[in-house]
């Protein structure tokens, strides 16, 4: 076979083997052949693109596993440095259904599902863009919802802040204890959706009281995903 036809096929299947083992290589290999490196980086940019996407519904396929249709889940945007703690903005907005009030929710540790599980209650959305929503936590200082305590049902307020707590417990008959579920009673959000436990127990400043701190199992810095509920809602309220 004459050089001049042997060298253009060799290249070619040299390229041929970096676009399957090496693309970056084998596209820059390829330029060289064609002509037409000036179209490289912008092959590249597109690589990474598609890579990045790949990657976020590959995250998105394994921790959501069998979602009910009442559920969007949205990934949480990155918080800087000092940032506080009272809110998170979400990558989802009204373009997937998100409204302002709705409950947003996290699965316990170790599910990656919500058919079986109780969700945790995190907090509700307060803002809502095309693609963006801002959700207000319970650890907001403004924070205040009726919550139940244990298997006893015992009634209580859940104040948020920085260290959420538990007020209004009336002591005659109150017999909680550490680690006590507590489960929420208010009207704003599905029916008996887990907040936390009991942390420590304690008497009000006016003794008239008992008080108790909060335990969670998660830390609101670490959340990357979180669901929001478009099914439930309100009697009489429009959200």
């Amino acid at each position: 076979m004459r050089r001049e036809i042997l060298v253009p096929i060799m290249l070619g299947l040299c390229a041929l083997a970096l676009m399957l083992w090496a693309p970056q290589a084998g596209w820059f290999l390829r330029g060289f052949i064609l002509g037409d490196n000036g179209n490289l980086n912008e092959i590249v940019v597109q690589n990474q693109s598609l890579r990045a996407e790949l990657d976020t519904l590959s995250y998105l396929k394994g921790a959501t596993g069998h979602l009910p249709r009442a559920y969007i889940p949205a990934m949480v945007y990155a918080r800087y440095p000092g940032n506080a703690k009272n809110e998170i903005l979400i990558a989802a907005g009204e373009s997937q259904g998100v409204q302002v009030g709705q409950a947003v929710v996290i699965l316990p540790f170790g599910a990656t599902s919500t058919e079986n599980n109780n969700p945790l209650l995190i907090g509700k959305v307060t803002e809502v863009s095309t693609d963006m929503a801002v959700v207000k936590t319970i650890f907001d200082a403004e924070w205040k919802s009726a919550v139940r305590i244990g298997s006893t049902g015992k009634e209580a307020l859940l104040l948020g802040g920085n260290n959420p707590q538990l007020t209004l417990i009336e002591k005659k008959t109150s017999n909680i204890k550490e680690s006590d579920i507590i489960t929420n009673t208010s009207p704003d959000f599905p029916y008996g959706l887990i907040i936390g436990e009991i942390a420590n127990v304690g008497l009000s400043a006016d003794r008239l009281y008992e008080e108790a701190s909060v335990r969670f199992s998660y830390g609101i810095g670490e959340l990357q995903l979180v669901y929001v509920d478009t099914e439930f809602h309100r009697i009489g309220v429009t959200k």
